[in-house]
């Protein structure tokens, strides 16, 4: 895989009250790199809405990833804003870091899709 290409999908899984997902992320360059940073836009209902910075897991920097390996970075939607932030459950995800992104999010069915290291996830539907 090269840069651009698409990742598997965004995996849905179960949060305390919002829509969170598992991204697989792969290094495609031939540097290590690090995953704190790493997502950075994501396509909502076909809007690509990009990062304006993060609020997200604590804890130290985790280890860079080298060329070619694979990371799972945990991302949680807030509709309109962030009221508050939990890591419970990253340790049961396999993610390394979780982000929190405030999105324009109404009740009802969407898709999203997640740019990490320049790569694009392939779309998936969810309904909240």
């Amino acid at each position: 895989m090269t840069a651009g290409e698409t990742l598997p999908p965004a995996v849905f899984t179960e949060t305390t009250a919002h829509p969170g997902f598992i991204v697989e992320c792969l290094n495609t360059t031939a540097q290590p790199v690090s995953p704190l940073h790493s997502i950075a836009a994501l396509r909502l209902d076909g809007t690509v809405i990009a990062s304006k910075g993060v609020i997200g897991s604590g804890g130290g920097a985790p280890p860079d990833v080298l060329p070619g390996e694979r990371f799972k970075h945990r991302v949680i939607l807030h509709p309109d804003k962030i009221t508050i932030t939990s890591n419970v459950g990253l340790e049961y995800s396999g993610a390394q870091r979780q982000t929190d992104w405030a999105v324009p999010l109404a009740k009802g069915p969407h898709s999203v899709a997640f740019q990490c290291l320049g790569n694009w996830t392939k779309e998936v539907s969810f309904r909240w």
